[in-house]
């Protein structure tokens, strides 16, 4: 096996671990996955959907997604030994950018967006854009240091799936919430439209986000692409290639416009949103876990107080990232 090495546990789920394990021929760190295939909760056509999609994410050859190097299954247990990403999230780590700029920020797009363009030449659409999924390939500093361009990889790629001629707008609605994000640290709609889906019936043109002064400062390349990503009709998105066609993405570092610093209240507010995150995931984790004492209660009382502080940035549920209902 790829990962044959020593192993450490670096993250646990309900069906999967992912071990970190060092190759003792190569001295490569690989990050082994193992899913538990036994479990109530997989039906038989899921579990040989699963075993499909593992095999066939081997074959993928993109240098902006994570890389699948080797899988193995039993009839309880699929292994998947996968390429080491030691940077960390974007979201966590991307306020560590010494000079954060539009033009930083839109290199770093363009690579997520080249990975959708990967995937939209096969068929496939992604469906699970977020910056959660996209994930440093080093360390910030690191990479800084040493003058290397700064590179993300698209990670989580078990949502792919085929797609009637329509679907890719969904993808490129996710990407233009990631974008909004990166330069401007909130999400376009409202924490309430967002917590009722009530925002999938407004027009994009209503979010409150279109009139945050951070919106209102960024050049006129990075609003035009914003609201075509983000537009109602999706017949009217661009697609993957036209996005990095776009003057954001290819003359990004053309105007003055673009090297002007997004300034602390941007990073903070990428800070606030990733700790929003995983606090939010915490407190679902303790929900549908045991209680393990007198202090269960207590402690989820406390995450939900903490919660209120990061109360402008909305919630960071999955369902944000849908697109609106618009035909």
């Amino acid at each position: 096996m790829a990962g044959d090495g020593d192993e450490l546990a670096a993250a646990r789920g309900g069906f999967s671990e992912i071990w970190l394990s060092e190759n003792r021929t190569t001295k490569e760190m690989v990050a082994i996955k193992v899913v538990q295939l036994v479990n109530e909760d997989f039906e038989p056509d899921e579990v040989a959907t699963l075993l499909a999609e593992a095999k066939f994410l081997r074959t993928l050859d993109c240098p902006y997604l994570l890389k699948c190097y080797e899988t193995t299954a039993t009839e309880e247990w699929l292994v998947m030994v996968l390429e080491y990403l030691s940077g960390g999230e974007m979201l966590d780590h991307i306020h560590k950018v010494k000079k954060y700029t539009e033009a930083e920020a839109g290199k770093l797009f363009a690579q997520v967006v080249s990975a959708a363009s990967y995937l939209h030449n096969l068929n496939l659409i992604h469906r699970d854009f977020k910056p959660e999924n996209i994930m440093f390939a080093a360390p910030v500093e690191v990479m800084e240091a040493e003058a290397r361009p700064l590179r993300v990889k698209v990670i989580d790629l078990g949502m792919a799936a085929l797609y009637d001629p329509k679907k890719p707008a969904c993808d490129i609605y996710a990407l233009g919430v990631v974008l909004f994000i990166m330069l401007t640290g909130r999400k376009p709609h409202g924490g309430q439209d967002i917590r009722n889906m009530t925002y999938c019936n407004k027009s994009i043109m209503d979010a409150p986000g279109l009139k945050d002064e951070r919106f209102l400062s960024l050049s006129n390349a990075a609003r035009d692409l914003l609201l075509a990503m983000l537009a109602d009709d999706y017949k009217k998105r661009p697609s993957a290639a036209d996005v990095l066609r776009h003057p954001f993405i290819a003359a990004v570092d053309a105007t003055s416009e673009a090297h002007r610093e997004m300034g602390e209240v941007v990073r903070r507010r990428m800070r606030e949103l990733a700790q929003l995150r995983r606090m939010h995931g915490l407190r679902f984790a303790l929900r549908v876990s045991k209680p393990v004492g007198g202090d269960h209660n207590a402690l989820l009382e406390a995450l939900d107080r903490r919660r209120l502080k990061f109360k402008g940035c909305g919630s960071p549920t999955a369902s944000y990232w849908a697109e609106p209902c618009v035909e």
